[in-house]
Parts: structure tokens; sequence; C-alpha cells
């Protein structure tokens, strides 16, 4: 039998209990379908946040914002065909970030990778590890590709974080077994 001195306890190696090999690699599986995607998506953004030039639509939708904060009033003394909404998470952003892009592009950014969140958290309840791998890089790049204008300010880059997560919200609520939470 050994004896264990006070202060030794720290320094003895605990035994890895069986299976721990496979816990770590499924632990790094879940990780990775999270982590690897979000630098993918941060990276293909990374241009859109220095770009020299404005999109048309989004100095469109930053000069009525920026006139809705100087007192324009909407559709009376300033338009735009879109809705309130879209207005005021441009003066969330230019008021928070000034007059650039920069602000604006951050934002949508940060809209992008938590809908990418989202649909890593609906897939890990229904998707293998691989399939969810493969599902969340694909998304990443589709909401940062210039082809389909993920890097740009529009009004479907800032709200297709609160589409993923009504739906994650949805369907949360439809597996529920309390039938009140379900409606």
């Amino acid at each position: 039998m050994q004896t264990v001195r006070p202060g030794e306890l720290e320094r003895v190696p605990a035994a890895a209990p069986e299976g721990a090999g496979t816990r770590r690699a499924l632990d790094w599986a879940r990780v990775r379908n999270l982590t690897v995607p979000l630098v993918v998506l941060l990276v293909l953004r990374l241009p859109a946040l220095f770009e020299p030039h404005w999109y048309s639509d989004e100095a469109g939708y930053a000069t009525v914002a920026w006139q809705m904060a100087h007192g324009k009033v909407l559709y009376l003394s300033t338009w735009n065909n879109k809705p309130p909404l879209l207005f005021w998470i441009y003066q969330l952003a230019l008021g928070g970030f000034g007059t650039g892009e920069f602000g604006l592009h951050l934002l949508s950014t940060v809209t992008s990778a938590a809908a990418l969140v989202g649909v890593w958290w609906m897939g890990r309840r229904w998707l293998s590890p691989k399939r969810l791998w493969i599902t969340t890089l694909v998304v990443a790049a589709l909401l940062s590709t210039p082809l389909l204008n993920g890097d740009l300010a529009l009004p479907e880059n800032f709200l297709v974080a609160f589409t993923v997560w009504g739906m994650a919200a949805l369907l949360a609520g439809l597996e529920s077994p309390s039938r009140r939470r379900r409606l």
C-alpha cells in the first residue's frame, strides 16, 4: 500500500476511463463542427470589412437611416421602400461605428455568425457529426460569399439570424412534451 502525503494528491495522475479517447474525439468533432465554419465565415467576410467602395443599396439605406437619425420622417420627408426595422438596424451600426461601411459589415457578419450557430444548434440534434461538419461549412460559405451578396449589409443578411433562431424555437417547441408549450 502506498502512502500519500498531504499535497501529493494533485500530482498523482488520474487513470483515464474506458473510451476516453473516443469521447475526446467526439468532443473535438462537436467543437470542430462549429469553430472551423465560424473561422471560414470570418475569413471570407474579412475583405468586406475593408472594402473602400459603397454598394449602391447600402448607400441608399445608410442615407435614409442617417436622415431619420437627424429628424426626417420615413415615408414622409425621406423615402425608401424598405420597412423601418432595416433603418433602425442601420442607425444602430452608424451610431456605434460611424458613417463608414465597417460597422454595417461588422454587424452583418455578427448576424451571419449567429445564424451559423443556429444552424449548428439545430443540426447537432438530427445530423451525424460528419453531416453536420459538411452542413455548417456549406452554410458558412453561402452566408459569406460575394456571389450571393453574403458580404454586404442587406436586409436579408441582417434578418437571417432571426429566421434561423425562429425556426430553432419553433422546432424546440414542437418537440416539447407539454401541449401548452407546443402551442
